[in-house]
């Protein structure tokens, strides 16, 4: 029966695929209705757009600058109240990043242009990008576990999850990073198997653009790199399939590197490092976070401070690395701390979008307002419990063995780099990219316990 699921035709698989995409666009065009996204015209909490931490309107700024000049910058009135946060002005009275990378805004710019002030056009496109993000959940766990039915479940699970839905309805970059990472995913998991440098290259150039979407993917390449340098035989095909990875990511990075030497005289791809090290440095005393954090970036004039944000970077990189340094215990058991809890279950308020009283009445609201409770707090408890059961159930296979510890790989990596940020309030963006691998993780356990509990029931009836 295995061999059977595993070795389906590749046309069953296409069109499972369609049906499983088809099943999560609906289930996010249904979430985009309850919660009539088409009324948000502009960057405020109320419609679920303006992220707490401006993410949104920065990202809203560079699409913008796109579709009028033709360029990474933004006009200073674009952004709210002419802030200056994490921007650089220049001479010709307009502003470029040297902390946003060009992925997301490269998303938005056609939209934008096409239909300018009508943000909806935005999250019906994050409901495709993510109703394929499901396609490829089952691909993974079809092509590294070979059941196909519990490659439908994993898929499933993922199409059901409040969290892929909410941020589908953002205006933030998680819905595209998580599918061009989990096309990246199926991609080394077919290096894996074909041990073609074409593939490896494929894999590399989805790393290289998931990271201009988010730079916590740069060092996400060592990984696939390693497994691959580490299994199999043939030493100058996994140099090579290592080499065209590697090169291929970079190949990608480049050209907005060479942008950034031009601007700012860095050939470097972001100045995020510094900040975010502040950010984890300055989360050792939550009550103090703001001040803290303030000192960790330059001061309370730090927007300001210097017109190098890549010194200013550098500086702030070590003022949080020797902070850290000196309480290197606590910071330790605090960023272990802090990437369990981002896999407890996250309060409504933290992504809940239709708090809007001409909405939350409707009927449609309030059936998700009614099945929430239960998403949240019995089948994410479920859903962890079986991932773990799963991924020990994985590394009991020989043949299954190496992707349960890429899979895992995978998930250290980007649960580590976030870390100690976990306990900030609506962390569950950081746990995102890893959502697919446990929905494979969880579908191949509730598999292996519904194939043991038949064989359980069928040997009670013969031996009564």
């Amino acid at each position: 029966m295995r061999v059977a699921e595993s070795t389906a035709a590749p046309s069953a698989s296409h069109r499972t695929f369609a049906l499983l995409v088809g099943f999560a666009l609906c289930i996010r065009l249904v979430a985009f209705l309850a919660l009539q996204m088409w009324s948000c015209t502009a960057i405020e909490t109320r419609c679920g757009l303006y992220h707490g931490w401006d993410d949104a309107a920065q990202y809203q700024a560079m699409a913008k600058g796109l579709v009028e000049t033709g360029t990474f910058s933004a006009h200073t009135n674009v952004l709210k109240g002419g802030d200056q946060y994490e921007w650089h002005p220049v001479q010709d009275g307009h502003q470029i990043t040297a902390h946003r990378l060009p992925g997301y805004p490269l998303f938005l710019w056609p939209l934008f242009g096409i239909f300018p002030e009508h943000y909806w056009a935005a999250f019906i496109a994050q409901a495709f990008v993510d109703a394929l993000t499901c396609g490829f959940v089952f691909l993974i766990s079809l092509n590294a576990f070979r059941h196909r039915r519990a490659a439908i479940l994993a898929s499933v699970l993922y199409a059901i999850d409040p969290i892929a839905i909410h941020y589908s309805q953002r205006l933030i970059t998680e819905t595209l990073f998580t599918f061009l990472v989990t096309v990246s995913l199926y991609l080394c998991v077919r290096s894996f198997q074909n041990q073609a440098w074409k593939s490896s290259a494929l894999a590399g150039l989805g790393l290289g653009v998931a990271t201009l979407v988010k730079p916590i993917a740069l060092y996400f390449g060592a990984i696939p790199a390693l497994c691959i340098a580490l299994h199999g035989k043939r030493r100058p095909s996994k140099a090579l399939r290592v080499g065209a990875l590697l090169a291929c990511t970079s190949l990608v990075l480049l050209p907005w590197m060479e942008r950034n030497r031009q601007e700012f005289g860095h050939f470097k791809l972001s100045n995020a490092a510094g900040n975010t090290l502040c950010w984890q440095a300055s989360s050792l005393d939550s009550q103090h976070f703001a001040d803290d954090l303030a000192m960790c970036l330059g001061g309370s004039d730090w927007r300001y401070a210097s017109k190098d944000p890549f010194e200013m970077s550098a500086a702030a990189k070590q003022r949080a690395l020797q902070r850290i340094g000196q309480n290197f215990t606590q910071f330790s058991v605090k960023h272990i701390h802090g990437a369990l809890k981002l896999h407890q279950p996250i309060a409504p308020e933290h992504w809940r979008t239709f708090d809007r009283p001409e909405v939350n009445t409707t009927p449609l609201a309030r059936a998700l307002e009614t099945i929430e409770p239960f998403l949240r707090l019995v089948i994410h408890p479920i859903v962890l419990a079986l991932a773990a059961l799963g991924f020990l159930i994985t590394l009991t296979r020989p043949r299954q063995r190496r992707y349960a510890v890429f899979f895992a790989l995978t998930i250290g990596y980007f649960l580590g780099a976030v870390g100690i940020l976990g306990f900030l309030a609506d962390t569950a963006r950081f746990r995102l990219p890893v959502i697919p691998l446990y929905m494979i993780f969880a579908a191949t356990a509730a598999h292996w316990l519904l194939e043991h509990f038949t064989v359980f029931i069928h040997s009670k009836r013969q031996t009564t």
